[in-house]
């Protein structure tokens, strides 16, 4: 068909994984080839990342964001963004502010940032998002910012493991890591890559950086 515009409601949703995965090439293509406007609902993020110029993300009816996968994924204007895109889902902590610091547990996560500094924070209490391939988890302590955890469990995806950490209160994080030395139940350290460090305020969830 030539039409301007499609709109496609879930298409594949219907089909397993690796026709899915074809047929969504085969929508790449005829939309390079053609050009044509394209509105596709689907409720696979993948599929979404895969496909869309531009997505909009709609919680209740409401847009929350549109932008490209990019500015989705790594500047979410708000926590259900955050949390909505991405597998495994974004790691989220309750972290305390104080004199130019950020505090999780008591430790210190973040300390001397440009980046802290040049967003004037005024609440003490925020929520911190870190994606799981953006935790660093290593067997020693090599930096004063690096927390003890125990790994919980190990998931192995062959080019990759997924560590499940379990830390202090009981509370649990995820990490990609593409070491595959590590054990279930050994003690390791743990730190996150300080540009990936995603802040949002504790009451509005909306991303403090936006």
């Amino acid at each position: 068909k030539h039409s301007k515009i499609f709109l496609l409601d879930e298409p594949l949703s219907n089909i397993d994984v690796q026709l899915r995965e074809k047929a969504r090439d085969e929508i790449q293509a005829l939309h390079e080839k053609n050009q044509q406007t394209i509105i596709y609902v689907t409720h696979d993020q993948l599929e979404a990342m895969a496909l869309g110029d531009r997505i909009a993300i709609i919680n209740d009816g409401i847009i929350q964001m549109i932008d490209t996968p990019d500015n989705i994924y790594n500047h979410p204007t708000n926590l259900f963004v955050a949390q909505f895109i991405g597998t495994p889902r974004i790691n989220t902590l309750d972290v305390s502010y104080d004199q130019g610091k950020l505090f999780f547990n008591d430790e210190v996560v973040l300390s001397n940032s440009k980046r802290l500094a040049e967003m004037n924070l005024t609440s003490k209490r925020l929520c911190l998002g870190i994606r799981p391939e953006h935790v660093i988890v290593k067997k020693e302590k090599t930096n004063l910012l690096d927390m003890s955890a125990q790994i919980e469990m190990i998931v192995d995806y062959g080019r990759y493991q997924q560590l499940t950490l379990s830390l202090k209160n009981n509370q649990v994080i995820k990490a990609i890591t593409n070491n595959n030395n590590f054990s279930s139940g050994e003690s390791v350290y743990f730190s996150f890559m300080e540009g990936k460090i995603l802040l949002f305020d504790y009451e509005t969830k909306a991303n403090l950086e936006n």
